[in-house]
């Protein structure tokens, strides 16, 4: 009886040692270092999401722009002048690439 207590202590023993290498490799492989060529690869992943986001964001600015400079042309030639509603500027949208703003 003592010989299968002694044997289930060191059986037990074995697998809590063995549980606690497997929880170790595991908190190791969470904090281990990325190699750079996988640093870099995520970030060009993140700039073009990034990119693609903000060019339909312009895209849907510039139509938005468009869309009420028509409106507000349509409501002073029906003769319903605001001392605010002239244009400030005529630029619709700013290319992205250049720099240069794009007029209606």
């Amino acid at each position: 009886m003592a010989a299968e207590i002694a044997q289930e202590a060191h059986t037990l023993e074995k697998w809590v040692k063995t549980r606690e290498e497997k929880n170790m490799s595991h908190i190791a492989e969470l904090f281990k270092r990325m190699p750079i060529e996988a640093i870099v690869q995520e970030q060009i992943y993140d700039a073009q999401r990034k990119l693609l986001e903000h060019e339909a964001a312009a895209e849907h600015h510039a139509a938005l722009a468009e869309m009420y400079r028509r409106r507000m042309q349509r409501l002073l030639q029906t003769g319903m002048r605001l001392e605010s509603a002239e244009p400030v500027e005529d630029t619709i949208a700013i290319d992205l690439k250049t720099g240069r703003r794009l007029r209606a």
